[in-house]
């Protein structure tokens, strides 16, 4: 054999030989397992979920309410009321007394105003209020005229104000009791002292103080009752039937014939 073919065959060997063993190395070396992947995070737990309320549905504004319609019958009903007139006959017990009204023949409110003397007949609103009054007397209460009458009668009883009347009484009185009587008793006790006749004084003080005790008394109960009482009287007459005179004194009325 040549030396290339020994060299030939040597190297043959030795590559084989040497692959053998890469394999065998390879296939004994332990192989590393790869790393292991990183553990994902657990998820974080979660509570129940609030419950989302739905949103709040939009309510729509209420509607304006109805503009009511003015009743114009009523008005139409109320211009004659209080427009009406009547004619108003006022009488009283004193000729000083007076018809007073608040609401003034045009229209318009006053707190008082006088209408007429007594006696008299007066055309008035009759919406308004009325009371008798006057200097010197007391006011009467308040009073309407009646809405189905176009003419009225007043009669009023009128309460002065004045207490001089009383305390004159008062004080006379009880000054001719408790002075004027006295001293005529003490003239009296002085003649019979004087050997006089006394009893004319006598008889004279008995009477002064009765009469001064009459009056004073009287004085009293007249401020008394005049303290009580500070009111005027007046109301509207009622509205007489008609009537018809027939003869022999008779008349004919509603309810029939009467005497």
């Amino acid at each position: 054999m040549t030396r290339a073919t020994i060299l030939s065959i040597f190297g043959s060997t030795f590559s084989l030989v040497l692959g053998h063993s890469a394999t065998a190395l390879a296939q004994a070396a332990p192989v590393a397992p790869p790393a292991p992947a990183a553990a994902p995070a657990p998820p974080t737990p979660l509570g129940p979920a609030a419950p989302t309320s739905p949103p709040a549905a939009i309510q729509p504004a209420p509607p304006p309410p109805p503009v009511a319609a003015a009743p114009q019958p009523a008005l139409q009903a109320q211009a004659p009321a209080q427009s009406r007139r009547a004619v108003v006959v006022f009488q009283a017990d004193e000729p000083e007394a007076v018809l007073e009204s608040d609401a003034a023949t045009d229209g318009k409110t006053s707190p008082w105003y006088v209408v007429c003397q007594s006696p008299c007949e007066k055309d008035v609103l009759a919406s308004g209020n009325f009371r008798a009054a006057g200097p010197g007397f007391y006011p009467s209460r308040q009073f309407v005229l009646p809405p189905d009458r176009d003419r009225a009668v007043v009669n009023a009883t009128m309460k002065s104000s004045s207490v001089a009347m009383p305390i004159t009484l008062t004080l006379v009185g009880y000054g001719l009791f408790s002075v004027v009587a006295p001293t005529l008793l003490n003239d009296g006790i002085v003649q019979e002292a004087e050997h006089r006749d006394g009893d004319g004084m006598f008889v004279a003080a008995g009477v002064t103080a009765l009469t001064g005790a009459v009056m004073g008394t009287a004085g009293l109960v007249m401020l008394i009752v005049h303290a009580q009482d500070k009111e005027s009287k007046a109301y509207v007459a009622k509205k007489q039937a008609p009537r018809v005179t027939l003869p022999a004194g008779f008349a004919l009325e509603t309810r029939g014939v009467v005497f």
